[in-house]
């Protein structure tokens, strides 16, 4: 699934969210190769994220040879105003990404945030960084061409401590907010999202700081929120 048109802010919660979500309880989801904590808003992009495969990987629709299919090269190309030869080419860029997508994680693995396959203003990987120390742009070689390599540091976890604080939240969530429909991480402000169909705020705050305890991170609490609930996988 293609996340044309969605923000990469909400985008990378919703992604970290579904994936930590579907670790504890169960469930199922596509993982991305951007992973993680979101990007700062000061820093927010309005990027086409691509199709991957489940672990991550990058992935386009089957490729053989310089064949794109013309649905994806299509889709591709009305999300971000670029021509079919371009977004055709950009696809291709990305089917053979995946090495390099692997060496990076490898090499910051202490500090990797997410990985994100940005598409405007042109197409190029961002590499979000836990702590204050900065990297250089970096190039990598894909098809003759220069994809560059841009790293945002100053995020407060990895994406492994944030996975955890959220398995933690919602392994519990169903515990303490017997009402939930859904949680959604934002590790660039420290905290996560409940939502519950209820609309008595003070009927949720002894709840919320006992799951501020057990995850050890701020919970913040969304009332009168619908399902779905195929985002938490929660026995009844």
């Amino acid at each position: 699934m293609a996340w044309h048109g969605i923000g990469p802010n909400l985008r990378r919660a919703f992604v970290l969210a579904a994936i930590a979500l579907g670790s504890a309880c169960g469930g199922k989801q596509d993982q991305r190769v951007e992973e993680g904590n979101p990007a700062p808003a000061a820093n927010a992009r309005s990027s086409a994220e691509p199709s991957r495969a489940p672990g991550g990987m990058p992935r386009s629709a089957p490729v053989l040879g310089n064949d794109v299919p013309d649905v994806e090269a299509s889709a591709y190309m009305e999300a971000n105003g670029v021509s079919l030869e371009v977004a055709r080419e950009r696809l291709l860029i990305e089917s053979e990404l995946m090495p390099h997508v692997q060496d990076l994680r490898e090499r910051y693995r202490e500090r990797m945030a997410f990985i994100s396959i940005e598409s405007t203003p042109y197409q190029h990987l961002v590499v979000g960084l836990k702590g204050p120390a900065t990297e250089p742009v970096q190039l990598i070689r894909v098809r003759g061409t220069d994809v560059r390599v841009e790293f945002e540091q100053g995020y407060p976890y990895t994406a492994q401590e944030f996975s955890d604080i959220m398995s933690k939240a919602s392994a519990r969530a169903l515990e303490f907010f017997p009402d939930v429909t859904g949680l959604s991480g934002r590790p660039e402000l420290g905290l996560i999202v409940v939502m519950v169909s209820g609309t008595d705020e003070q009927r949720y705050l002894t709840a919320k700081a006992e799951l501020e305890a057990v995850a050890g991170i701020e919970i913040k609490i969304l009332l009168g929120r619908s399902p779905p609930r195929d985002l938490i996988d929660i026995p009844n």
